[in-house]
């Protein structure tokens, strides 16, 4: 899935929005971080719910390199990805659960289906 630009380029091909996968990673960890630091000047500093000493500032540093390398490792493990290409969104599979053998599948890539459509033929 490409995010494309709204506005079209001279030659009329939209661009994409994002170069990579991985210019959309850094984008979501600068989010996550922002978010993190705002909870933290909120409950240390601004309203002053917790006290701020080395203990809290050593889990502050903890929590949020826990939740980084949460959000990175579970990035990794859950997108598919290959050398040619980064596949980033939900994976659907679908699996026949016939007996025989399929010898036709009569859908095409990337084309909306709906309940009913015949998505592949097979041997008796």
């Amino acid at each position: 899935m490409v995010l494309e630009n709204k506005l079209a380029s001279s030659e009329g091909v939209r661009q994409p929005l994002f170069r990579s996968a991985s210019e959309i990673t850094g984008i979501c960890v600068v989010i996550i971080t922002t978010l993190y630091l705002a909870l933290v000047y909120l409950l240390f500093f601004k309203f002053k719910l917790l006290p701020w000493n080395k203990v809290s500032q050593g889990l502050v540093l903890l929590i949020g390199i826990i939740i980084l390398t949460g959000f990175l490792v579970g990035l990794q493990g859950l997108t598919p990805s290959s050398v040619q290409a980064t596949i980033t969104g939900r994976i659907v599979e679908i699996e026949p659960q016939v007996s025989g053998r399929v010898t036709v599948v009569t859908v095409e890539p990337n084309v909306t289906i709906v309940a009913g459509d015949t998505l592949y033929g097979q041997s008796k």
